[in-house]
C-alpha cells in the first residue's frame, strides 16, 4: 500500500487492523492517527473548540498557509493541489475533523513491513520535520527516510530519490 499524507493516516488504520492483507506499506509525508484524550475529542467535537479546531485545519493543514509551509518552493506545487487548498472545500474539512475527533481510539503501529519518506522542508503541523523523526521511531518493523530540500511531496519534490528508496524496499 502506498498512501500520502492523510491518506497514509488511513492506510495505517487498516494496515493495523487488517496485516494479513497488507504485504507492505509506503507512506509519504503521512503520520498516524492522533491520539487525543477522549474528553477532549468529545469537547472539541461541537462548540468554540470545534470552531478552533477547523480554523486550524482550514488554514494550516488544508488551506492557504499550508501551501507555503508545505513546499520549499509553493509556486511548483502542482496547479490542482494549489487550487484545492487556496479554496478547501468546507464539506472536506469537515470530514477531516470528524475523522480526528471519532471516538475511536488510535490504532497501533502496523506490523508489518514499512518504509515512510519525510519531505525535510515540509512544516505543515502534523507533519513536519520533526513529527516525521518521531513518527519514524514509532515503528518497530519500518524505515524512515528523509529527503533534504523535499517538501510536503517528496515524490513530485525528489522523484528519482523516492524511486531509488522505494525499488529498494520492494526488493525486500
Amino acid at each position: 500500500m502506498l498512501f500520502r499524507s492523510f491518506g497514509a493516516t488511513v492506510a495505517w488504520c487498516f494496515a493495523s487492523m487488517f496485516p494479513k492483507y497488507v504485504r507492505g506499506l509506503v507512506m509519504l509525508n503521512g503520520f498516524p492517527p492522533p491520539k487525543y484524550h477522549g474528553f477532549i475529542r468529545r469537547l472539541a467535537r461541537t462548540g468554540f473548540l470545534r470552531g478552533l479546531a477547523r480554523k486550524q485545519v482550514a488554514t494550516k493543514i488544508y488551506g492557504p498557509e499550508a501551501l507555503k509551509l508545505g513546499f520549499p518552493d509553493p509556486g511548483k506545487a502542482p496547479a490542482e493541489i494549489a487550487a484545492l487548498l487556496n479554496d478547501p472545500p468546507p464539506a472536506r474539512i469537515e470530514a477531516i475533523l470528524d475523522i480526528y475527533l471519532s471516538g475511536e481510539e488510535a490504532a497501533p503501529p502496523p506490523d508489518v513491513p514499512a518504509l515512510v519518506f519525510f519531505g525535510e522542508a515540509d512544516r505543515v503541523p502534523l507533519v513536519d520535520r520533526r513529527a516525521g523523526q518521531r513518527f519514524g521511531r514509532t515503528l518497530g518493523n519500518g524505515r524512515f527516510f528523509q529527503l533534504p530540500g523535499a517538501g510536503h511531496l517528496p515524490q513530485v519534490d525528489k522523484p528519482s530519490d523516492v524511486l531509488r528508496e522505494l525499488r529498494s524496499f520492494l526488493k525486500r
